[in-house]
């Protein structure tokens, strides 16, 4: 047998007798996290606004209307910050967008576009306190519970129409814009799931309830309050609801 013959067996016999390291979960301290979902929102303001175009405007002209906002997709980024063990602090921000458009021909040659939007950017604060793990392997699994404050800044309501061609007989609205505007505060409250495998990268899958609304709106540019076309008072965004979330969050 060779010295390198021998050099070889050493070192397999010097790793047989090692103690083996298991992979175990990883937990830090500090993590980014991205995430999106759904997010209902009650918009009851804004839907009723729609509907009286569609029931005085729009469908006696035999045209389709548009439909009620229920939900926005939610995308947000942030920060999770373990304070202690189970104690985590959460800190991100967001946005939310839905919008509908319609698009009519009621003659050759002439055209008809309107859009109606909700925007809003939620920024939130809070803590989440976490339960005892759940450990298989190298993967974690830990509920938590939390909640904290929030704030939605440029919250905004559009409403914008563009002709093209129409005449006394075919015009609807004209050509023009409506947006207007307020941040409010809020609040939510959250569960959900932390899962930990023996990478940098965790998953939070969560589901939460917030409570926002805006009243008060003002057109951009003027500061001139926005007033409801159904009884004149002045126009609010609730963008309270419930939601659910996936996110991926990148230890540090």
């Amino acid at each position: 047998m060779t010295s390198a013959h021998v050099a070889l067996a050493l070192i397999l016999g010097m790793l047989g007798f090692a103690p083996r390291a298991d992979a175990a979960a990883v937990i830090h301290r500090f993590s980014l996290e991205i995430g999106g979902g759904a997010s209902q929102i009650a918009a009851n303001n804004y839907n009723a606004q729609n509907e009286f175009l569609n029931r005085n405007f729009i469908e006696p002209r035999g045209l389709q209307g548009f439909d009620a906002a229920t939900f926005s997709f939610l995308y947000d980024i942030g920060a999770r910050f373990f304070l202690r063990p189970n104690v985590a602090l959460r800190v991100n921000v967001g946005q939310m967008r839905t919008q509908s458009q319609r698009e009519y021909l009621p003659a050759i040659h002439q055209d008809i576009t309107v859009r109606t939007e909700i925007l809003s950017v939620p920024m939130q604060l809070g803590a989440d306190y976490y339960m005892a793990p759940y450990n298989q392997g190298d993967f974690q699994a830990r509920a938590f519970i939390g909640g904290g404050i929030l704030n939605t800044v440029e919250n905004r309501v559009l409403f914008q129409t563009f002709e093209t061609g129409t005449d006394p007989t075919t015009t609807l609205f004209g050509d023009f814009v409506t947006k207007a505007q307020k941040d409010a505060p809020g609040w939510y409250g959250e569960f959900g799931v932390h899962m930990f495998f023996a990478i940098r990268y965790s998953v939070v899958m969560n589901a939460y309830y917030r409570s926002a609304k805006a009243r008060g709106l003002v057109q951009t540019g003027t500061n001139t309050p926005l007033l409801n076309l159904t009884d004149g008072r002045p126009y609010e965004l609730d963008l309270s609801g419930i939601g659910a979330r996936g996110a991926l969050c990148i230890g540090f």
